[in-house]
């Protein structure tokens, strides 16, 4: 509603205002504590909106409970999109990637602040602002202060599972891996059901030979759903893998790569050409099954037509099968379309086959 210059109109305009401020604050707030995040990746663009929506909650509210909602989730948000866009490499000039960094302090500090904003409001977050800021300094190596912060979570939410899976990533970190075990089991205690601690468990399991007992903390997980489904599904291949279980290994990764409820369409397609091409080599390297294998590759290629890997699967493939010329042919044309990127690995491994 525009406000007018005639004195009635400013009167009945600053009365809508105010019959609507509430409605509008419970929009933003709404938009801004966006349930999503905890069941699936959403887009960079999505958490950058749901920033602006927990900001002007903070503008415009005064009760302790609704702000200290807003600014979690703002801190929330801002942290996860510094994590998205560190995850989002380029390669570099001459086809080698990037090397990943973790963000630094700077990179966090508003996060940060709204944390601790969060923990210093009354309110029913106190504890999973707590324990989001651990998550965070956890993140960044600093691990100065981290175990108060779980001691504190722990105290405020004693029934919850999470600082213990923190206390355990913490006990890994410093190499007591039976104090980590401990701790897991303990957060499973607490809560049967929690994605994280099955999978922290599972993993280190794995870490100490216990395959079989790793197996079922990861089947757990998978039974989950999002957003645990798909890395428990990666890592229960990989195991399954190393004990031999071939065939089950090729239908997790491929289960894996068939997941798309976990994270927006641009991201889903992202991971599922490497998931994709995992599941193709798999097939190709593994199963011997060559022409599974090229499937795969040209489903692949279906999402990222530019990708060389699935060109190169292909012409492992053709080689497999027996049809050298084809992939004679495929192994030029990989080298004649990156001349300009000369430390791509596709590239040299085009080169070694010839």
């Amino acid at each position: 509603m525009r406000l007018e210059k005639a004195c009635s109109a400013a009167f009945l305009y600053a009365m809508y205002a105010v019959s609507s401020a509430h409605a509008d604050t419970a929009g933003d707030l709404a938009a801004c504590a966006d349930e999503r995040v905890k069941t699936a990746m959403i887009s960079i663009e999505q958490l950058a909106d749901a920033e602006i929506s927990c900001t002007r909650v903070l503008e415009h509210t005064t009760s302790d409970p609704d702000r200290q909602k807003a600014a979690f989730f703002r801190g929330l948000m801002r942290f996860l999109q510094v994590m998205q866009a560190g995850m989002a490499l380029d390669a570099n000039a001459d086809g080698s990637m990037q090397e990943y960094k973790l963000p630094t302090q700077q990179d966090v500090a508003g996060a940060l602040a709204d944390v601790q904003m969060a923990i210093d409001l009354d309110g029913p977050l106190k504890g999973e602002a707590l324990a989001l800021r651990v998550t965070i300094n956890q993140t960044i190596g600093q691990p100065d202060g981290v175990a108060g912060d779980i001691e504190a979570a722990m105290r405020d939410a004693p029934a919850e599972a999470t600082p213990f899976v923190q206390r355990a990533l913490e006990a890994e970190r410093r190499g007591d891996l039976a104090a980590a075990l401990s701790d897991l089991d303990q957060a499973l205690e607490k809560d049967a059901r929690s994605g994280p601690a099955l999978i922290a468990r599972g993993l280190l399991l794995r870490r100490v030979g216990h395959l079989a007992k790793a197996l079922e903390d990861l089947t757990a997980a998978i039974a989950l759903g999002p957003p645990f489904r798909r890395l428990a599904l990666i890592q229960k291949s990989e195991i399954e893998s190393r004990t031999g279980d071939l065939r089950a290994s090729f239908d997790d990764m491929l289960s894996a790569a068939r997941e798309t409820g976990d994270m927006s369409a641009e991201d889903a397609y992202a991971m599922n050409i490497d998931l994709l091409i995992r599941a193709g080599d798999l097939a190709l390297d593994s199963l011997k099954d060559p022409a599974a294998a090229e499937g795969l590759y040209n489903e692949a290629a279906k999402l990222s037509p530019d990708d060389w890997r699935w060109q190169l699967g292909l012409g492992r493939s053709a080689e497999a099968r027996g049809q050298k010329k084809k992939a004679i042919e495929i192994y030029n044309r990989i080298l004649e379309g990156t001349q300009s990127v000369p430390n791509l690995l596709e590239r040299n491994d085009a080169a070694w086959r010839l």
